[in-house]
C-alpha cells in the first residue's frame, strides 16, 4: 500500500489549483505515493506560484524554514530547476516530480534526487488539447509560418494571404464572426486561440508569457483555421479570456516605456474608474491607487506610487486603450483676459480621454 503524503498549493489561480487536483486524481495509479490536499501550515509539500503577489516571499520563507517547496513558474530557466514545475502544468511532469520527491522523502534526502526537465508549451498543447488528462496518440502536425517582409504563399488549410500587416490587438478588425475560430502560431511563442464570434481568446500560459505577441507583426497566414471538433478539444480545459485583456496586454508591452502615439509626454493623467489589476503585475495596484487619488504627470505618478516612470507609461498605454484614462494637456493662456487656453485644454482633454490608439 502506498504511503499517503500531503500537498498544498499557494498563490496559484483557481484554474491551476483545480487542474492540479484533477491531475492528481486521474493519475493516481502512476504515483508512487498517494497525494491528498492539506492546509499550507501542515502539508508535507508546498507548491507556490512564485509569480503571484506574495509568491517569492512565501517561497523564500518556506525554504528558510526547511520545508519542501516547489516553485510554480512560467520561466524557461527557473531559479531552482530541481524543485520547479513549469506553467502550465502537464500530467507527465507533475507525476515525474512527485515520484522523485516521494523517493527522496523515503530515503530522507529529496535534495539528492535527479533534476526534472521542465515542460514546454508544445508538450502542454499535446496533453491538454488532445488527451483531456488522459494519454492519447500524438496530434497531427501544424505548420508554423515565419513573418516575411513580402507576401508569401499560404499553406493548405491556412487563411488567404493579404499584404496588410497587423498586430494581435487588431484581430477584430481583421476577423469577423464568420471567420470561425483560429489558432495564432509563431515559432518561439505560445499559441493563442481566437474565437471571433464571442470575442474571446484562450491560451495555456499566463499574460506575461504572451508579451512577445505584442510586438510581433502578423499576416493572415499565421492564423490556422480550426473546425468545430478541433476547437472544442483545444479549449476543453482552457479558461475563456475576454478580448479586452489581449488589447490591454498589447498596449502594455509594445512600446516598452514609450507612450502610445497620440499621448503627450507632458500631459497630466488620471484614471476615471478603478480597473481590474492583473495579479502578474503587482506594481499596477500602486500606480492605479496614485492615479485614482488625483491627476498628475508621469513623474508625479511614479513618485507617488514608487514605481518607475516606464512602468507608469506602460500602465497608461494599457488602460487608455480600454478607455480608463483621462488626459489633460496644459496650454498657456496668452493674456489675463484670454480664456482660449483653458477651452483648448478642456477640448483636448475630452479628445484624449476617448482616444483609442491602434499601436501601429
Amino acid at each position: 500500500m502506498s504511503t499517503t503524503r500531503t500537498i498544498a498549493v499557494s498563490g496559484a489561480s483557481e484554474h491551476d489549483v483545480a487542474r492540479i487536483s484533477a491531475l492528481l486524481d486521474r493519475h493516481r495509479s502512476k504515483l508512487s505515493s498517494s497525494w491528498r490536499s492539506a492546509g499550507v501550515a501542515d502539508a508535507d509539500l508546498l507548491l507556490v506560484d512564485i509569480e503571484s503577489m506574495y509568491g517569492q516571499m512565501d517561497w523564500l520563507r518556506a525554504r528558510a524554514r526547511g520545508r519542501l517547496v516547489i516553485a510554480y513558474t512560467s520561466a524557461e530557466q527557473p531559479l531552482e530547476p530541481e524543485f520547479s514545475l513549469r506553467k502550465p502544468v502537464v500530467s507527465g511532469d507533475l507525476v515525474q516530480l512527485l515520484n522523485r520527491i516521494s523517493a527522496g522523502m523515503a530515503n530522507g534526502n529529496a535534495e539528492a534526487s535527479r533534476a526534472m526537465q521542465p515542460a514546454n508549451a508544445e508538450t502542454y498543447e499535446t496533453a491538454s488539447n488532445a488527451e483531456s488528462f488522459i494519454e492519447a496518440p500524438a496530434p497531427k502536425q501544424e505548420t508554423h509560418f515565419a513573418v516575411a517582409p513580402t507576401a508569401i504563399e499560404a499553406a493548405p488549410g491556412s487563411m488567404p494571404v493579404e499584404p496588410d500587416i497587423f498586430f494581435v490587438d487588431e484581430l477584430m478588425r481583421v476577423l469577423d464572426a464568420s471567420s470561425g475560430p483560429v489558432r495564432l502560431v509563431c515559432e518561439g511563442l505560445p499559441s493563442i486561440i481566437i474565437e471571433p464570434a464571442r470575442q474571446r481568446w484562450y491560451a495555456g500560459v499566463g499574460l506575461k508569457a504572451l508579451t512577445g505577441w505584442s510586438k510581433h507583426p502578423l499576416r493572415r497566414e499565421q492564423l490556422i483555421r480550426l473546425d468545430a471538433d478541433e476547437f472544442a478539444k483545444a479549449v476543453e480545459i482552457l479558461p475563456a479570456q475576454p478580448y479586452s485583456r489581449l488589447i490591454w496586454l498589447a498596449h502594455l508591452a509594445r512600446w516598452e516605456g514609450q507612450l502610445d502615439p497620440g499621448l503627450p509626454s507632458d500631459a497630466r493623467y488620471r484614471l476615471t474608474r478603478w480597473p481590474q489589476v492583473e495579479r502578474e503585475f503587482p506594481k499596477h495596484f500602486r500606480i492605479a491607487t496614485a492615479m485614482m487619488s488625483g491627476i498628475g504627470t508621469i513623474d508625479e505618478i511614479a513618485a507617488q506610487s514608487k514605481a518607475g516612470a516606464g512602468d507608469v507609461v506602460d500602465f497608461i498605454n494599457a488602460y487608455n486603450a480600454l478607455g480608463y484614462v483621462e488626459c489633460e494637456v496644459a496650454l498657456p493662456v496668452t493674456s489675463p483676459n484670454d480664456r482660449s487656453g483653458l477651452l483648448d485644454r478642456v477640448r483636448k482633454s475630452l479628445r484624449n480621454s476617448a482616444l483609442q490608439p491602434t499601436g501601429r
